[in-house]
């Protein structure tokens, strides 16, 4: 076939053919540390770059090869490179694409872990300065954060836990006029309902924990980008290893073949709950791009025409003891910091993802002690209503 293939299509063959694996069909799991080198000379350009090719597993191995060009094609990218974590994965980019005295401007409604790597490891270790602004649609505040050494502004596509939607295109316009690079962290959104590099985006950034995966049976982290960015990250990622282990990469492969049925059928249930709790009693307010009173409905409608994922965001009525009354008598919804898994989730954001971030800036960010956020699985919508209705009634 020589015309480009579909996402779905890729979602199943991408970056792997049968006759480069002896045949097998599926993709087979490689468990080994290090490759037989035919020569001498191959094993110097291999281990140079002049020549690609399997050298030891701090580099990648096969099944981390064979992920790393699926997900070069489901997000639009030259080159792709997989790594332990999705912390791991942004880390390493900041580090590859940024100089000790450089500016980095960032959104400020951000995972939490990725803001403590902004205020601890880049400022205090490795000598960058980040600015955070509040409203990173708003090209003002944006340029007024800028410095003579800013190298890179960062956000996420749809921000955790707030759900806030990017407008990609004037924030993109705007990178490209200063000359600074724009990396997104599109994990919420996932390349089946948003591919930031369309949009003009340099990397997209991926925890592939959360959706691309079989689950939350397995971790990893993805940057996406093109040749030139892959190549100075993949350079600095060989010497930081933090390479995506063999079997983790196999999950993940095996995760990607059903995405896109999976998150269509948790968007479907996230809009679901996100109605249902928009007009319950004891909910004071709720996050969901999906629903007209979202004050990011209509950026939901241009960027996400296919759905607003699987994050369902709430607020509740009364203080703090309310919602963890609420947490505790949920049933089918699991207590756990993770998300995108099948299973459903609940999450409280100021104890755990987001304890690290300053008071005044989750305050500003609206992430109070009332604020929880649910990721949406694939039991049926309507045992999870029932589930969330009869916590509800025991947080009063």
């Amino acid at each position: 076939m020589s015309k480009e293939r579909k996402f779905a299509t890729n979602l199943q063959h991408g970056g792997y053919d049968p006759v480069e694996h002896r045949g097998h069909r599926g993709e087979p799991l490689y468990l080994d540390v290090a490759v037989v080198q035919p020569n001498c000379t191959t094993a110097a350009e291999r281990f140079s770059g002049v020549q690609e090719g399997q050298i030891y597993y701090r580099f990648g191995g096969e099944d981390d090869k064979i992920l790393e060009k699926r997900l070069a094609l489901l997000e639009g990218g030259d080159r792709a490179k997989a790594f332990a974590s999705g912390l791991a994965a942004i880390q390493v980019t900041l580090l590859a694409l940024t100089e000790p005295g450089d500016h980095i401007v960032s959104a400020s409604a951000i995972y939490g872990g990725t803001y403590h790597i902004f205020t601890g490891t880049m400022t205090k270790d490795y000598g960058r300065t980040v600015t955070f602004v509040h409203d990173i649609n708003n090209i003002d505040e944006v340029r007024a954060a800028l410095r003579p050494n800013t190298k890179m502004v960062f956000a996420e596509s749809i921000s955790n836990p707030t759900n806030s939607v990017l407008d990609i295109e004037p924030l993109a316009a705007f990178a490209k006029e200063k000359r600074l690079l724009l990396v997104i962290d599109n994990t919420f959104a996932t390349p089946h309902l948003f591919r930031p590099i369309k949009y003009g985006a340099d990397l997209s950034i991926h925890s592939t924990t959360k959706f691309l995966t079989l689950g939350g049976t397995n971790g990893g982290g993805a940057v996406i980008g093109s040749e030139a960015l892959m190549a100075r990250v993949r350079e600095r990622a060989n010497s930081f290893g933090a390479a995506m282990s063999e079997f983790d990469a196999w999950c993940t492969i095996k995760g990607l073949q059903f995405l896109a049925v999976r998150v269509d059928r948790q968007s479907a249930s996230a809009l679901t709950v996100a109605r249902y709790l928009a007009k319950h009693p004891r909910v004071r307010a709720v996050h969901y791009p999906g629903i007209p009173n979202s004050k990011n409905y209509f950026l939901a409608k241009k960027y996400l025409p296919a759905g607003c994922g699987a994050i369902v965001a709430l607020e509740l009525e009364g203080a703090k003891q309310d919602t963890v009354r609420f947490m505790e008598a949920l049933e089918l919804f699991s207590h756990v910091i993770n998300l995108g898994d099948v299973h459903s989730l609940a999450t409280h954001p100021a104890s755990t993802t987001h304890s690290k971030v300053p008071a005044e800036e989750l305050a500003r960010s609206g992430i109070s002690e009332t604020f929880v956020r649910l990721s949406i699985g694939l039991e049926d919508v309507d045992d999870l209503l029932e589930d969330l209705e009869q916590a509800l009634r025991k947080n009063c």
